[in-house]
């Protein structure tokens, strides 16, 4: 809200976001909540006085270090409402370390609420063009929705009105044509920045895609000139982009790049470091140049230390890798906690048949007492090559629950190629059991990936829960997780799978059955609005 007129207004809000009791619960209930009335006046602008605080306030800004007297300086050029106010936002929205950067949130919020819109825009374009002035993301986002909005003055329409999604359509398509304008204007004034702001702007121009959803890169070229800027950003930014913005750099040039920065962080003190941007620049490498990305990956493997993600090392294409089994096994069966972790892990994706005699002998008698993740791999290994011996210790880590709660979440990440009739029938067997988390973890992986053999054993389970004395009401919505939600219950959670399962469908009269054995309305509404229309009454 902004008054623009000078005069005497009385001022009151009123909200229906307001609720009594607990936010969260079936017992929530929502009011009209109305403030009291404020009166005040709007007076002509004092210009004396206008000029005074912004000349108080650049001298706080250009002599100050101490964050209170900063933000106020900061607040002042923000709501001063002047073009001179607007002009030094503008020239201190560099989006660098230091006191810019404190002001970075109130100078783009004063920025979008100045009055002077046209003069701003105007104002920031020129400084783009600065070869001093770094363009930072902030600034780009800022310019491109100050311009969208200035030559789109209309409202966005609400959702649920009539057309509204075709108008929001065509209003994201004018938003996306103002980045690309903008986007090729940085384009021509990049090349002619100074180095101190060519990097901060050139980052800006690889990312400024994350904006809009068109490929190829809209007419801004990445050439010889961003991909030396590519190699002269900090690490997490070249990171940044070979995660996010790879699709414009996917290209035989990049490679001597990215040696060129592997070959950098082999340097003294950078085995613990940068792990993620040495992942990132051996996957690059590995597409770009397959054989010569595999060597790195696989000397990767081979050393004592870890310098990258373990994620990054399974990226090979090889389904086994009998040579370096031997150098898994020896990790994965040794005393380092670390090492064994890492070496399972790596088992469970190039590990062959032939490993799982000596993990056998080593882990026997271990599940339930030990490391999570390493539990998990070893599990998985053996799901992937012995499936029947993979199941009974699906079977004991949900057994085993006193030394650590690695039972908790044995599905939680849990490979759906891994499922198999085997650990089908073992999950099955835990639907009765005494601890209800379990039994709401058993039933969610069960939506997920059993057949339709299961549908059964799910409406017995939720007919016995169901049919529970009035007073054990709590032990059917009690619920498991922080939250005592509907949603977190066991009666939802059993409702879910039978409605959700990908291996069936349920027809009317089976939604009607299901309904019935709800034991909260809130079970019953929600049954209800799956059903069409004209079914719903029911259900009720």
């Amino acid at each position: 809200m902004r008054f623009e007129k000078t005069g005497t207004y009385r001022l009151y809000i009123s909200s229906s976001r307001v609720t009594i009791g607990k936010f969260y619960g079936k017992d929530i209930k929502y009011m009209e909540g109305i403030s009291n009335i404020v009166e005040f006046e709007i007076v002509p602008p004092d210009k004396v006085w206008q000029q005074k605080k912004l000349a108080e306030s650049i001298n706080i800004l250009d002599s100050m270090w101490q964050e209170k007297e900063l933000r106020g300086a900061c607040e002042t050029l923000r709501y001063l409402g002047t073009e001179a106010a607007a002009a030094e936002m503008v020239r201190r929205s560099t989006g660098l370390e230091g006191k810019d950067k404190t002001c970075t949130f109130d100078f783009s919020m004063g920025l979008h609420g100045s009055p002077h819109r046209k003069f701003i825009i105007n104002e920031m374009e020129r400084k783009m063009s600065d070869p001093e002035f770094p363009v930072s993301p902030t600034f780009f986002r800022d310019l491109s929705l100050l311009s969208f909005f200035l030559h789109n003055p209309q409202k966005f329409p609400a959702w649920g009105d009539e057309g509204a999604q075709a108008e929001i359509n065509k209003l994201q398509k004018l938003r996306e044509d103002e980045v690309i304008r903008i986007a090729r204007l940085l384009a021509v004034a990049v090349k002619n920045k100074k180095p101190a702001a060519y990097l901060t702007s050139a980052y800006t121009l690889f990312s400024f895609r994350a904006s809009v959803d068109r490929t190829p890169a809209d007419g801004i070229v990445i050439d010889d000139t961003l991909i030396t800027a590519f190699s002269n950003l900090p690490a997490e930014k070249q990171n940044t982009v070979l995660i996010y913005y790879w699709d414009q750099f996917k290209m035989p040039k990049m490679l001597p790049i990215l040696r060129n920065i592997y070959a950098r962080l082999e340097g003294p003190g950078q085995a613990d470091q940068n792990l993620e941007l040495r992942g990132s620049v051996l996957q690059r490498i590995y597409e770009l140049a397959p054989a010569e990305g595999r060597n790195l990956i696989m000397a990767e493997i081979r050393r004592p230390e870890t310098r990258v993600k373990d994620e990054t090392l399974t990226l090979l294409t090889d389904k086994e890798i009998p040579e370096i089994e031997g150098l898994l096994l020896k990790r994965a069966t040794g005393p380092g906690e670390a090492d064994a972790r890492r070496g399972l892990f790596l088992l469970e994706r190039y590990g062959t048949p032939k490993a799982s005699k000596v993990l056998q002998a080593a882990y026997k008698d271990r599940i339930g007492n030990m490391e999570c993740a390493l539990q998990q791999s070893l599990i998985n290994y053996f799901l992937k090559h012995e499936p029947e011996e993979g199941s009974k210790m699906v079977g004991a880590a949900l057994d085993v629950r006193k030394q650590t709660e690695c039972y908790k979440t044995v599905f939680e990440d849990f490979n759906p190629k891994y499922w198999s009739k085997a650990v089908e029938e073992v999950t099955v067997s835990y639907l009765n059991d005494e601890n209800i988390g379990i039994v709401k973890e058993i039933v969610e992986a069960l939506e997920r990936f059993a057949s339709a053999d299961v549908k059964e054993r799910l409406w017995q389970r939720l007919e016995k829960l169901s049919a529970f004395p009035e007073n054990d009401i709590a032990a059917k919505t009690k619920g498991y997780g922080s939250r005592s939600q509907p949603s977190n219950t066991l009666e939802m959670t059993l409702v879910s799978a039978l409605a959700h399962s990908p291996s069936w469908k349920l027809t009317e009269a089976e939604f009607s059955k299901l309904a019935g054995l709800c034991v909260t309305k809130e079970c019953r509404e929600w049954v209800g609005a799956l059903l069409p229309k004209s079914d719903q009454k029911t259900v009720r």
